[in-house]
């Protein structure tokens, strides 16, 4: 009820409760609406860097004929050798909020053991150089994704994965994909990758077969699928 004061009108306490709860309401539809907007946005801006970096690998891969090496001396790093595809700066992922991040790129390649290989199988072990018809399916071989520390993915290793908090970071702490970062959704354990035909997606570790990781696609990490 409004209150005739002159020609000005005076509202009632209980009106302006009114307006104020309806206020709050759309504020609380709004805000969670805004902030998924946003995250969907970072996403999206880092699925292109990946594929950035992703057409580098593949690209660097066809030119050479085997892929790129993790560390080529005290020095030189992969993203070295990969400047001339896609230049001295990579890309840096937007959700990036680690704690320590000082000469770690917000990417790592692929240094995943193939499952059931050995460290000296050097053709199974894409830490070293791997010849580029020893990937079995391009589109089904993860080469490049997020890292919480380092600047590859892998421990050498094919045990099962270790997941905790990773310098701020939910993550890969140990096992077979080590330093894999879940930055964009810890919950559902979602991850954007490039693979070896060059094209990126988002994945879920929790759905995607294990042998998306091996380069021979045949998976089994961890005694898992």
């Amino acid at each position: 009820m409004r209150l005739f004061s002159g020609k000005r009108y005076i509202y009632t306490l209980l009106e302006l409760l009114v307006v104020i709860a309806i206020i709050s309401l759309l504020a609380g539809l709004i805000v969670p609406f805004h902030v998924t907007s946003k995250q969907q946005a970072r996403k999206i801006a880092c699925i292109s860097n990946l594929k950035q970096i992703g057409m580098a690998y593949h690209n660097y891969t066809s030119d050479h004929g085997r892929t790129v090496k993790i560390w080529s001396s005290n020095t030189v790093r992969w993203m070295d050798d990969l400047s001339e595809y896609i230049g001295e700066n990579l890309p840096v992922c937007m959700s990036d909020r680690r704690t320590r991040k000082e000469n770690m790129p917000s990417y790592g390649i692929s240094g995943v053991l193939s499952a059931g290989a050995k460290r000296s199988d050097k053709d199974l072990y894409p830490w070293y150089p791997v010849q580029e018809n020893k990937i079995k399916k391009p589109s089904q071989f993860i080469t490049v994704s997020e890292v919480a520390d380092s600047y590859y993915i892998g421990n050498g290793t094919d045990s099962a994965a270790v997941f905790s908090g990773v310098n701020g970071e939910f993550a890969v702490r140990d096992g077979f994909a080590k330093n894999l970062s879940f930055r964009h959704d810890s919950r559902k354990l979602s991850f954007p990758a490039a693979l070896a035909d060059g094209h990126a997606e988002l994945l879920c570790y929790k759905t995607m077969p294990d042998k998306y990781w091996d380069i021979r696609n045949i998976g089994g990490y961890g005694g898992g699928k």
